[in-house]
């Protein structure tokens, strides 16, 4: 993990800040819906 860090993310945020996630002090906030299963309905759930 801390490979993929240093070797990968860091020198892609170095180069393209607005990429960093809001959770690494960035402005890109990531959308906690494309987590979620495509078949999962919250409505029907409930």
């Amino acid at each position: 993990m801390g490979e993929i860090f240093l070797e990968m993310l860091q020198p892609l945020w170095e180069r393209y800040p607005e990429l960093r996630p809001k959770e690494m002090d960035g402005i890109y906030e990531v959308n906690p819906q494309i987590h979620e299963p495509h078949f999962y309905k919250p409505d029907e759930n409930t």
